[in-house]
Protein backbone atom coordinates (compact mmCIF):
# COMPACT_ATOMS: atom_id res chain seq x y z
CA UNK A 1 0.00 0.00 0.00
CA UNK A 2 2.87 2.24 0.58
CA UNK A 3 3.96 2.11 -3.20
CA UNK A 4 0.17 2.86 -4.21
CA UNK A 5 0.54 6.07 -1.91
CA UNK A 6 3.91 7.06 -3.14
CA UNK A 7 3.05 7.18 -6.82
CA UNK A 8 -0.03 8.87 -6.22
CA UNK A 9 0.56 12.67 -4.88
CA UNK A 10 -2.94 13.34 -3.99
CA UNK A 11 -3.10 10.67 -2.06
CA UNK A 12 -3.00 11.68 1.44
CA UNK A 13 -4.08 8.54 3.08
CA UNK A 14 -2.51 8.06 6.94
CA UNK A 15 -2.90 3.92 7.35
CA UNK A 16 -3.01 2.62 11.01
CA UNK A 17 -2.72 -1.54 11.77
CA UNK A 18 -3.19 -3.65 14.74
CA UNK A 19 -0.51 -3.45 17.04
CA UNK A 20 0.73 -4.97 20.55
CA UNK A 21 3.94 -3.25 21.96
CA UNK A 22 3.20 -3.88 25.15
CA UNK A 23 2.05 -0.59 26.14
CA UNK A 24 4.47 1.55 24.67
CA UNK A 25 1.71 2.69 22.04
CA UNK A 26 -1.58 3.19 22.27
CA UNK A 27 -3.89 0.35 21.13
CA UNK A 28 -4.94 0.66 17.70
CA UNK A 29 -7.97 -2.17 17.10
CA UNK A 30 -9.62 -3.00 13.81
CA UNK A 31 -12.93 -4.13 13.87
CA UNK A 32 -16.44 -3.02 13.61
CA UNK A 33 -16.49 -0.16 15.96
CA UNK A 34 -13.17 1.63 13.93
CA UNK A 35 -14.56 4.96 12.34
CA UNK A 36 -11.76 5.07 9.66
CA UNK A 37 -12.68 5.47 5.66
CA UNK A 38 -11.61 2.17 4.50
CA UNK A 39 -10.13 -1.65 5.72
CA UNK A 40 -7.95 -4.03 3.95
CA UNK A 41 -8.73 -7.00 5.72
CA UNK A 42 -7.62 -10.51 5.66
CA UNK A 43 -10.63 -11.96 7.08
CA UNK A 44 -13.73 -11.14 8.90
CA UNK A 45 -17.43 -11.81 9.43
CA UNK A 46 -20.33 -11.59 7.60
CA UNK A 47 -21.97 -9.36 10.39
CA UNK A 48 -18.93 -6.89 10.30
CA UNK A 49 -19.14 -6.55 6.55
CA UNK A 50 -22.57 -5.39 6.93
CA UNK A 51 -21.86 -3.10 9.06
CA UNK A 52 -18.95 -1.88 6.91
CA UNK A 53 -21.24 -1.77 4.08
CA UNK A 54 -23.68 0.26 6.01
CA UNK A 55 -21.52 3.00 6.69
CA UNK A 56 -20.45 3.22 4.03
CA UNK A 57 -16.85 2.42 4.53
CA UNK A 58 -13.98 0.94 1.54
CA UNK A 59 -13.28 -2.28 1.94
CA UNK A 60 -11.18 -5.01 0.16
CA UNK A 61 -10.87 -8.34 1.46
CA UNK A 62 -6.87 -10.10 0.82
CA UNK A 63 -7.75 -13.63 1.86
CA UNK A 64 -9.37 -16.55 0.04
CA UNK A 65 -11.49 -17.97 3.46
CA UNK A 66 -14.46 -16.31 4.33
CA UNK A 67 -17.59 -13.95 3.25
CA UNK A 68 -17.26 -11.53 0.90
CA UNK A 69 -20.52 -9.10 2.32
CA UNK A 70 -20.04 -7.84 -1.75
CA UNK A 71 -16.38 -6.43 -1.64
CA UNK A 72 -13.64 -7.11 -3.57
CA UNK A 73 -10.93 -9.89 -2.92
CA UNK A 74 -7.63 -10.07 -3.96
CA UNK A 75 -5.46 -13.15 -3.58
CA UNK A 76 -2.48 -15.14 -5.06
CA UNK A 77 -3.60 -17.08 -7.99
CA UNK A 78 -3.54 -20.18 -6.57
CA UNK A 79 -4.02 -22.38 -8.98
CA UNK A 80 -0.55 -21.15 -10.25
CA UNK A 81 0.97 -21.72 -7.18
CA UNK A 82 -0.29 -25.53 -7.47
CA UNK A 83 1.22 -25.19 -10.80
CA UNK A 84 5.11 -23.76 -10.08
CA UNK A 85 4.94 -26.66 -7.47
CA UNK A 86 4.09 -28.98 -9.43
CA UNK A 87 6.84 -28.13 -12.04
CA UNK A 88 9.91 -27.71 -9.39
CA UNK A 89 8.94 -31.20 -8.10
CA UNK A 90 9.16 -32.84 -11.67
CA UNK A 91 12.27 -31.24 -11.75
CA UNK A 92 13.72 -33.55 -9.48
CA UNK A 93 12.37 -36.36 -11.67
CA UNK A 94 11.07 -38.42 -8.07
CA UNK A 95 8.90 -40.90 -9.03
CA UNK A 96 6.46 -39.84 -6.61
CA UNK A 97 4.69 -37.09 -6.16
CA UNK A 98 2.11 -35.92 -3.20
CA UNK A 99 0.08 -33.05 -1.60
CA UNK A 100 -1.05 -32.26 1.78
CA UNK A 101 -3.23 -29.50 3.58
CA UNK A 102 -5.41 -28.67 5.95
CA UNK A 103 -9.22 -29.31 4.60
CA UNK A 104 -10.77 -27.99 7.28
CA UNK A 105 -9.92 -25.97 10.31
CA UNK A 106 -11.42 -25.06 13.59
CA UNK A 107 -10.96 -21.65 15.24
CA UNK A 108 -13.30 -20.72 18.36
CA UNK A 109 -12.78 -17.13 16.64
CA UNK A 110 -15.58 -16.53 13.88
CA UNK A 111 -13.65 -14.04 12.33
CA UNK A 112 -10.94 -16.43 11.13
CA UNK A 113 -13.85 -18.22 8.95
CA UNK A 114 -13.71 -21.32 10.83
CA UNK A 115 -14.54 -23.94 8.45
CA UNK A 116 -13.70 -25.83 5.11
CA UNK A 117 -10.35 -24.27 3.12
CA UNK A 118 -10.40 -22.60 -0.40
CA UNK A 119 -6.79 -22.02 -1.10
CA UNK A 120 -5.85 -25.51 -0.91
CA UNK A 121 -8.26 -26.80 -3.02
CA UNK A 122 -6.98 -24.09 -5.46
CA UNK A 123 -3.52 -25.32 -5.17
CA UNK A 124 -4.55 -28.98 -5.48
CA UNK A 125 -6.15 -28.09 -8.72
CA UNK A 126 -3.13 -26.03 -10.04
CA UNK A 127 -1.03 -29.06 -8.78
CA UNK A 128 -3.12 -31.72 -10.47
CA UNK A 129 -3.55 -29.91 -13.82
CA UNK A 130 0.12 -29.46 -14.05
CA UNK A 131 1.19 -32.87 -13.40
CA UNK A 132 -1.41 -34.74 -15.34
CA UNK A 133 -0.04 -33.34 -18.82
CA UNK A 134 2.79 -35.82 -18.15
CA UNK A 135 0.16 -38.34 -17.15
CA UNK A 136 1.16 -38.06 -13.23
CA UNK A 137 -1.06 -38.67 -10.43
CA UNK A 138 0.02 -37.64 -6.65
CA UNK A 139 -1.17 -38.78 -3.51
CA UNK A 140 -4.01 -36.47 -1.89
CA UNK A 141 -4.39 -35.99 1.85
CA UNK A 142 -6.53 -33.36 3.63
CA UNK A 143 -5.90 -32.96 6.87
CA UNK A 144 -8.56 -33.54 9.45
CA UNK A 145 -10.63 -30.39 11.07
CA UNK A 146 -8.63 -30.30 14.64
CA UNK A 147 -9.81 -27.96 17.58
CA UNK A 148 -6.85 -25.05 17.42
CA UNK A 149 -7.64 -24.16 20.70
CA UNK A 150 -7.31 -27.09 22.89
CA UNK A 151 -3.89 -27.72 24.52
CA UNK A 152 -2.63 -30.93 22.68
CA UNK A 153 -4.29 -30.43 19.31
CA UNK A 154 -0.65 -29.58 17.65
CA UNK A 155 -0.63 -33.70 18.71
CA UNK A 156 -2.94 -34.66 16.86
CA UNK A 157 -2.11 -32.99 14.04
CA UNK A 158 1.32 -34.36 13.96
CA UNK A 159 0.40 -37.71 14.15
CA UNK A 160 -1.75 -37.23 11.01
CA UNK A 161 0.90 -35.93 8.90
CA UNK A 162 3.21 -38.45 10.55
CA UNK A 163 0.80 -41.60 8.61
CA UNK A 164 0.20 -39.53 5.67
CA UNK A 165 4.05 -39.02 5.17
CA UNK A 166 5.26 -42.92 6.48
CA UNK A 167 2.41 -43.74 4.33
CA UNK A 168 3.87 -42.49 0.90
CA UNK A 169 6.52 -44.71 -1.47
CA UNK A 170 10.06 -43.35 -1.17
CA UNK A 171 11.46 -41.05 -2.81
CA UNK A 172 8.06 -38.76 -2.58
CA UNK A 173 8.52 -35.01 -3.64
CA UNK A 174 5.76 -33.13 -1.46
CA UNK A 175 3.72 -29.93 -2.33
CA UNK A 176 2.59 -28.71 1.01
CA UNK A 177 -0.36 -25.74 0.74
CA UNK A 178 1.31 -23.73 3.22
CA UNK A 179 4.52 -22.91 5.14
CA UNK A 180 3.23 -23.54 8.51
CA UNK A 181 2.16 -27.03 7.90
CA UNK A 182 5.60 -28.09 6.03
CA UNK A 183 7.26 -26.75 8.78
CA UNK A 184 5.05 -29.86 10.83
CA UNK A 185 6.11 -32.25 8.07
CA UNK A 186 9.69 -30.96 8.39
CA UNK A 187 9.88 -31.60 11.94
CA UNK A 188 7.97 -34.82 11.99
CA UNK A 189 9.94 -36.49 9.27
CA UNK A 190 13.35 -35.57 11.68
CA UNK A 191 11.07 -37.58 14.81
CA UNK A 192 10.29 -40.30 12.64
CA UNK A 193 14.20 -40.29 10.49
CA UNK A 194 12.71 -39.71 7.35
CA UNK A 195 15.58 -37.84 5.43
CA UNK A 196 15.11 -34.69 3.62
CA UNK A 197 15.31 -34.12 0.42
CA UNK A 198 16.89 -38.01 0.41
CA UNK A 199 13.41 -39.15 0.23
CA UNK A 200 11.00 -36.74 1.04
CA UNK A 201 11.44 -33.05 -0.95
CA UNK A 202 8.99 -30.72 0.59
CA UNK A 203 7.78 -27.66 -0.31
CA UNK A 204 5.42 -25.09 0.78
CA UNK A 205 3.49 -21.75 0.15
CA UNK A 206 4.41 -18.10 1.99
CA UNK A 207 8.09 -18.02 1.88
CA UNK A 208 7.68 -17.10 5.91
CA UNK A 209 11.09 -16.81 7.13
CA UNK A 210 9.59 -17.51 10.66
CA UNK A 211 8.73 -21.14 9.22
CA UNK A 212 11.77 -21.92 6.22
CA UNK A 213 14.52 -20.42 7.97
CA UNK A 214 13.95 -22.24 11.25
CA UNK A 215 12.95 -25.76 10.45
CA UNK A 216 15.12 -28.50 10.82
CA UNK A 217 15.84 -28.77 6.95
CA UNK A 218 15.45 -25.30 5.68
CA UNK A 219 12.32 -25.32 3.66
CA UNK A 220 11.53 -24.64 -0.24
CA UNK A 221 8.79 -22.14 -0.84
CA UNK A 222 7.02 -20.20 -3.14
CA UNK A 223 6.75 -16.51 -1.85
CA UNK A 224 3.59 -15.21 -1.04
CA UNK A 225 3.28 -11.62 -3.54
CA UNK A 226 2.31 -9.08 -0.55
CA UNK A 227 3.95 -6.08 -2.15
CA UNK A 228 1.31 -6.62 -5.57
CA UNK A 229 -1.17 -7.67 -3.44
CA UNK A 230 -1.32 -4.81 -1.25
CA UNK A 231 -1.23 -1.93 -4.12
CA UNK A 232 -4.30 -3.98 -5.80
CA UNK A 233 -5.68 -4.04 -2.40
CA UNK A 234 -5.21 -0.08 -2.45
CA UNK A 235 -6.64 0.04 -6.03
CA UNK A 236 -9.70 -1.54 -5.22
CA UNK A 237 -9.89 1.16 -2.12
CA UNK A 238 -9.23 3.91 -4.37
CA UNK A 239 -11.82 3.23 -6.51
CA UNK A 240 -14.72 2.99 -3.76
CA UNK A 241 -13.48 6.09 -1.93
CA UNK A 242 -14.15 7.72 -5.17
CA UNK A 243 -17.27 7.22 -5.40
CA UNK A 244 -17.09 3.42 -7.35
CA UNK A 245 -19.49 0.67 -5.54
CA UNK A 246 -17.83 -2.12 -4.35
CA UNK A 247 -18.16 -5.15 -6.59
CA UNK A 248 -18.06 -9.03 -5.28
CA UNK A 249 -15.03 -9.48 -7.18
CA UNK A 250 -11.81 -12.10 -7.05
CA UNK A 251 -8.61 -10.60 -8.73
CA UNK A 252 -5.64 -13.31 -8.55
CA UNK A 253 -2.44 -11.71 -8.44
CA UNK A 254 0.51 -13.21 -10.00
CA UNK A 255 3.11 -15.65 -8.41
CA UNK A 256 6.47 -15.86 -9.65
CA UNK A 257 9.14 -15.82 -7.17
CA UNK A 258 10.50 -19.55 -6.02
CA UNK A 259 13.10 -19.96 -3.40
CA UNK A 260 14.30 -23.20 -3.33
CA UNK A 261 16.13 -24.49 -0.25
CA UNK A 262 17.46 -27.42 1.14
CA UNK A 263 14.30 -29.68 1.79
CA UNK A 264 13.83 -29.98 -2.01
CA UNK A 265 16.82 -29.15 -3.46
CA UNK A 266 17.92 -32.16 -5.84
CA UNK A 267 19.93 -30.28 -8.04
CA UNK A 268 22.74 -29.38 -5.99
CA UNK A 269 25.18 -27.58 -8.31
CA UNK A 270 26.97 -24.51 -7.47
CA UNK A 271 26.65 -23.04 -10.95
CA UNK A 272 23.10 -21.25 -10.60
CA UNK A 273 22.69 -20.70 -14.31
CA UNK A 274 23.55 -24.49 -15.20
CA UNK A 275 21.71 -25.58 -12.59
CA UNK A 276 18.25 -23.84 -14.22
CA UNK A 277 19.74 -25.55 -17.58
CA UNK A 278 18.96 -28.77 -16.29
CA UNK A 279 15.74 -27.98 -14.59
CA UNK A 280 14.18 -26.98 -17.68
CA UNK A 281 15.85 -29.94 -19.46
CA UNK A 282 13.86 -32.38 -16.69
CA UNK A 283 10.44 -30.64 -17.86
CA UNK A 284 10.67 -30.44 -21.75
CA UNK A 285 12.95 -33.85 -22.47
CA UNK A 286 10.10 -35.57 -21.49
CA UNK A 287 7.85 -34.59 -24.04
CA UNK A 288 10.48 -33.91 -26.40
CA UNK A 289 13.24 -35.05 -27.72
CA UNK A 290 15.87 -31.92 -27.19
CA UNK A 291 19.04 -31.66 -29.83
CA UNK A 292 22.60 -30.14 -28.64
CA UNK A 293 21.52 -27.32 -30.59
CA UNK A 294 18.04 -26.67 -28.42
CA UNK A 295 20.31 -26.77 -25.58
CA UNK A 296 23.35 -23.91 -27.03
CA UNK A 297 20.26 -22.17 -27.65
CA UNK A 298 18.70 -22.30 -24.60
CA UNK A 299 22.34 -21.65 -22.54
CA UNK A 300 23.87 -19.13 -24.74
CA UNK A 301 27.18 -21.88 -24.21
CA UNK A 302 29.47 -23.77 -27.09
CA UNK A 303 29.11 -27.42 -27.30
CA UNK A 304 32.30 -27.82 -26.19
CA UNK A 305 31.64 -25.90 -22.88
CA UNK A 306 28.31 -27.54 -22.62
CA UNK A 307 30.16 -30.83 -22.60
CA UNK A 308 32.55 -29.75 -19.87
CA UNK A 309 29.96 -28.44 -17.42
CA UNK A 310 27.84 -31.50 -17.80
CA UNK A 311 30.68 -33.62 -17.29
CA UNK A 312 31.85 -31.57 -14.03
CA UNK A 313 28.83 -31.44 -12.58
CA UNK A 314 26.81 -34.08 -13.46
CA UNK A 315 29.33 -36.69 -14.93
CA UNK A 316 28.17 -37.93 -18.24
CA UNK A 317 27.44 -36.07 -21.47
CA UNK A 318 24.49 -33.69 -22.18
CA UNK A 319 23.48 -36.65 -24.04
CA UNK A 320 23.11 -39.72 -21.80
CA UNK A 321 21.38 -36.65 -19.49
CA UNK A 322 18.70 -36.10 -21.88
CA UNK A 323 18.44 -40.46 -22.32
CA UNK A 324 18.25 -40.43 -18.29
CA UNK A 325 15.65 -38.11 -17.80
CA UNK A 326 13.58 -39.70 -21.19
CA UNK A 327 13.97 -43.32 -19.96
CA UNK A 328 12.87 -42.27 -16.21
CA UNK A 329 9.53 -40.86 -17.45
CA UNK A 330 8.87 -43.31 -20.18
CA UNK A 331 9.71 -46.23 -16.86
CA UNK A 332 7.14 -43.91 -14.96
CA UNK A 333 4.44 -43.83 -17.48
CA UNK A 334 4.94 -47.82 -18.35
CA UNK A 335 4.19 -48.49 -14.48
CA UNK A 336 1.58 -45.93 -12.78
CA UNK A 337 -0.86 -45.89 -16.17
CA UNK A 338 -2.24 -48.04 -18.66
CA UNK A 339 -1.87 -46.21 -21.31
CA UNK A 340 -1.12 -48.57 -24.72
CA UNK A 341 2.80 -47.83 -25.02
CA UNK A 342 1.73 -45.83 -28.43
CA UNK A 343 0.07 -43.39 -27.02
CA UNK A 344 3.16 -43.10 -24.62
CA UNK A 345 5.40 -42.51 -27.81
CA UNK A 346 3.16 -40.21 -29.20
CA UNK A 347 3.33 -38.14 -26.03
CA UNK A 348 6.92 -38.20 -25.65
CA UNK A 349 7.72 -36.98 -29.11
CA UNK A 350 8.91 -40.14 -30.65
CA UNK A 351 8.26 -39.81 -34.37
CA UNK A 352 6.97 -43.36 -34.24
CA UNK A 353 6.66 -47.02 -31.67
CA UNK A 354 9.24 -48.34 -33.28
CA UNK A 355 11.39 -46.03 -32.31
CA UNK A 356 10.16 -45.86 -28.78
CA UNK A 357 10.51 -49.25 -28.77
CA UNK A 358 14.60 -49.36 -29.85
CA UNK A 359 14.82 -46.11 -27.78
CA UNK A 360 13.70 -48.61 -24.42
CA UNK A 361 15.36 -51.68 -25.78
CA UNK A 362 18.83 -49.97 -26.09
CA UNK A 363 18.46 -47.85 -22.23
CA UNK A 364 16.68 -50.32 -20.41
CA UNK A 365 17.91 -53.62 -21.81
CA UNK A 366 14.29 -54.75 -22.35
CA UNK A 367 11.27 -54.28 -24.21
CA UNK A 368 8.44 -51.39 -22.61
CA UNK A 369 6.37 -54.28 -22.75
CA UNK A 370 8.41 -56.20 -20.49
CA UNK A 371 9.41 -53.72 -18.22
CA UNK A 372 5.13 -53.33 -17.56
CA UNK A 373 4.69 -56.05 -16.81
CA UNK A 374 7.23 -56.55 -14.45
CA UNK A 375 6.36 -53.19 -12.92
CA UNK A 376 2.84 -51.93 -13.72
CA UNK A 377 1.47 -50.34 -10.30
CA UNK A 378 -2.29 -51.03 -9.00
CA UNK A 379 -3.29 -47.93 -8.71
CA UNK A 380 -7.26 -49.43 -8.06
Amino acid sequence: MLKFIRAHEDCDWAIEYPNHSFGEMEQIQIDETWQGEALVLFRATAEELEVYKRRGQAVALVSSEGPSGGFPRIIPDNFRVGGMAAEHLMESMVPNLAFLARGETLYQEANFAPGQRVYPRERLKGFIDKLQESDITPSVHYISGHPLWKKNAWKLIEKEVSAFIESLPKPCGLFVADDPLAGVVVKVAAKIQIDIPGELLVIGFGNDPGYCLTANTPLSSIGYPGSKVGYAAAEAIQKQLLGEAPQETIQRIEVRKLRVRESSDSIAIPDPDFAKLVRWMRLRAIREPLRMDDLVEKSGLSISSLRKRFHQFLGHSPKEELALIRLKHFKHLLARTEEPVAVISEKMGFLSIQEASRFFMREAGQRPTEYREQNLVDNS
